[in-house]
């Protein structure tokens, strides 16, 4: 019989080959687990197309450094705008606020430059603009369509100009100085009222220090083309500007000595260079004058001239009065700096610089200053109101009562003036002639004719046979005369009065005998008397 052995549970001990799958499992736990805590917010940029933008390829970069990635595109709920989701990077969480833009960056073409030509191998990217941490935390953007005007890198100031109108410039337009370039243009935007525009300058270091409180900016873009006692003239700041636009900046000595103006600080651009030296650094003084003709030609921004140096300008045109009577007032604004004496005398703003302007134009208009509309050019029919001395004029005065004094005016001399008198003068010439015409078909004329010409033809009847008579008269007398000279002595000797009263009778024959021949000739001459 076969011995039955007790059977023993052995357990069995841990194999040490399976620590490497656990090690494996924690540090992928691990690493899974960091990755996700460290992973940054989730965010949401609104485009109105993602042309170019491709999940899980398009990147979100900042200063041409990958700070995020684009997850996944997604529709709005209406249907009108895209929604890009992009992972960023955790350590740019505090700049995700309310003033973070962001825009496509894909090729673009313009008068400028081109830009953004590295997407067309890598692909378009979305640029990122990190905005202030004391902004409001947000994960939602509206994104850009257009890039927004960022300052280039290096150590200058921006400054924003004033402008009706943009004209011909455009981002990447250089700015000048003197010929010099010092800066470009960052870009322009609308104001808020939509009445103007601003233009963003950047002036590099250490050129940003010419910019001053009376420094004058203008558009050098182009050709400028003007007329002036030298003739025509042509100026172009260079041929860069010509084709991309620019704007050029100086700084009169007077303020030369003043500090440089902040960054961001606004100025003026004028349209041209001409523009930006004739507009008065100071406060202006305004006056009213009254045309009694037409003042075709004058527009706003017109010259005022003193002598032919220009000291203002027209601010103002328009009708006024009834349908009677119909007045064009015209408003000069000019500059005290140029038109009045005393300069160092005159407040610096307020009513009392227009008081003592004022008093000194009542003193220049009682010595005879008036203002006159003349021609600037015959070509273009332009004007210029010109103040000038006239001795002889009326006396007049600077009179008060309205929104302006008013200043006294005289007739132009202008080509209008020339052409108006020579109307008036055609006007009247016609109604001569046409009087002359109504003279010579008045039937009181023909009557008077007609009577001359009967009396001339009785006359011509009559004066045949007396003709005769008087010939035959002339011809005794002389005969009567020879005898008594012979009788007398010679009338060569002069000698005693008789000879020299024979001689005297002897011219009066021959007189009488060319009167004769005379009459016989033209027998009119009785009733006409002699013609020339």
């Amino acid at each position: 019989m076969t011995e039955v052995r007790e059977a023993r549970v052995q357990r069995r001990r841990f194999a040490p080959i399976w620590l490497v799958p656990i090690a494996a499992v924690a540090i992928a736990g691990w690493l899974g687990f960091r990755t996700y805590s460290q992973r940054g917010p989730l965010i949401t940029i609104t485009f109105a197309s993602a042309e170019g933008v491709e999940a899980g390829r398009t990147r979100i970069m900042l200063r041409n450094v990958e700070v995020g990635l684009v997850e996944f595109l997604d529709l709005s709920r209406d249907l009108s705008h895209v929604e890009v989701h992009g992972r960023m990077r955790s350590d740019l969480a505090d700049h995700l606020t309310t003033g973070t833009r962001f825009w496509v960056v894909r090729p673009r073409l313009g008068v400028g430059g081109v830009s953004g030509l590295g997407t067309l191998f890598s692909g378009v990217y979305i640029e990122m603009e990190p905005g202030t941490e004391a902004g409001r935390r947000t994960e939602r953007f509206e994104g850009l369509e257009e890039p927004p005007v960022l300052p280039p890198s290096g150590e200058g100031r921006t400054f924003v100009l004033r402008a009706r109108s943009l004209g011909s410039l455009s981002r990447g337009s250089p700015v000048y100085y003197r010929g010099v370039p010092v800066g470009e243009v960052l870009g322009a935007t609308l104001s808020q009222d939509s009445q103007s525009v601003a233009v963003n300058v950047f002036v590099r270091a250490p050129h940003d220090q010419l910019v001053r409180p009376e420094t004058r900016f203008w558009n050098a873009s182009g050709i400028e083309v003007s007329t002036g006692g030298a003739g025509f003239k042509a100026r172009a700041e260079s041929l860069q500007a010509v084709i991309l636009g620019g704007i050029a900046f100086d700084t009169r000595p007077e303020g030369a000595s003043d500090p440089p103006s902040p960054k961001e600080t606004e100025f003026e651009l004028y349209p041209d260079k001409d523009a930006a030296q004739v507009t008065p650094y100071g406060p202006q003084v305004s006056y009213l004058v009254h045309f009694g003709g037409s003042v075709r030609g004058v527009d706003l921004g017109t010259p005022v001239e003193l002598l032919g140096i220009r000291v203002g300008q027209v601010t103002d045109v328009h009708l006024e009065g009834d349908a009677g009577r119909l007045r064009v007032p015209l408003t000069l604004t000019l500059d005290p700096e140029r038109v009045l004496l005393h300069r160092g005398e005159l407040p610096t703003e307020g009513q009392q610089l227009q008081q003592s302007s004022d008093g000194q134009m009542a003193v220049l208009v009682a010595r005879g200053l008036r203002a006159e509309l003349e021609t600037a050019s015959l070509l273009t029919g332009h004007k210029v109101v010109s103040l000038a001395f006239h001795p002889h004029a009326p006396r007049a005065r600077l009179s008060f009562g309205g929104e302006h004094p008013e200043l006294p005016t005289v007739p132009g001399n202008g080509f209008d003036d020339i052409t108006e008198s020579a109307n008036r003068l055609l006007a009247d010439a016609r109604q001569m002639v046409q009087g002359a015409n109504q003279v010579l078909r008045s039937p009181e004329l023909a009557d008077t004719l007609k009577n001359l010409d009967l009396l001339s033809r009785e006359a011509s009847t009559h004066i045949g046979p007396t003709m005769q008579s008087l010939q035959a008269a002339s011809t005794q007398l002389e005969r009567t005369l020879s005898a008594s000279s012979g009788l007398l002595g010679s009338s060569t000797t002069g000698s005693g009065d008789l000879p020299r009263a024979v001689r005297d009778l002897r011219e009066a024959s021959r007189s009488v005998r060319l009167l004769t021949d005379y009459l016989e000739r033209h027998p009119e001459a009785l009733i006409q008397g002699k013609r020339p």
